[in-house]
């Protein structure tokens, strides 16, 4: 059980206006995606008094609803941009942490081998040398790397859930499937 922050009922949310001289309210987001749309496990109790469902306990686990998965929570106070979204999220499909994206090893890759493709997708996902110069948007879409003297590239698109069009909100999981594809440098 946690010490979490928690609105005093059920169906109410607070409200907290920020002074000049105060701190904003924090808000709790999703640690993959920076979704503010998080559930947690909790207790409620009936107040006969209150005549409504009084919160007793938070626990530990979290949901994204964005996700729709188990998310890590971060405390924040301003919300993430839709470009710190996209980031966030092209980072976690990087690295095997989203059961939405999708990874397409083209056909020079794949002809290397097992050995190679292991190697590559481990390198792809550890991939931070991000500057302004090969991610000029910021949202971590794009990448060349090197892995056994080979030169790869990396990009991800967004496309809709039917993968039939482009996403019409890439900073949206809900609504966009990320499609990660590792090529040779000579296939781009």
């Amino acid at each position: 059980m946690t010490n979490a922050k928690a609105p005093a009922s059920a169906g109410q949310v607070d409200q907290v206006q920020s002074k000049p001289d105060q701190a904003p309210a924090e808000f709790p987001t999703c640690s993959a995606c920076g979704s503010e749309r998080i559930v947690r496990d909790a207790w409620a109790c009936w107040d006969t008094q209150a005549q409504d469902w009084q919160l007793d306990a938070v626990f530990d686990y979290s949901f994204c609803l964005a996700c729709e998965e188990e998310a890590g929570m971060e405390w924040r106070s301003t919300p993430l941009t839709k470009t710190e979204r996209i980031c966030r999220l092209n980072d976690a499909v990087r690295a095997g942490r989203r059961k939405d994206g999708t990874v397409v090893i083209t056909a020079g890759v794949q002809a290397l081998g097992q050995d190679f493709i292991t190697e590559a997708s481990k390198a792809v996902a550890a991939f931070d040398d991000f500057h302004a110069d090969n991610d000029p948007h910021a949202e971590h879409d794009f990448g060349a790397l090197t892995v056994q003297a080979e030169k790869l590239f990396f990009k991800i698109d967004y496309y809709d859930l039917n993968l039939s069009a482009h996403s019409p909100d890439a900073s949206d999981p809900s609504v966009t499937k990320h499609v990660l594809t590792i090529m040779l440098a000579s296939e781009y």
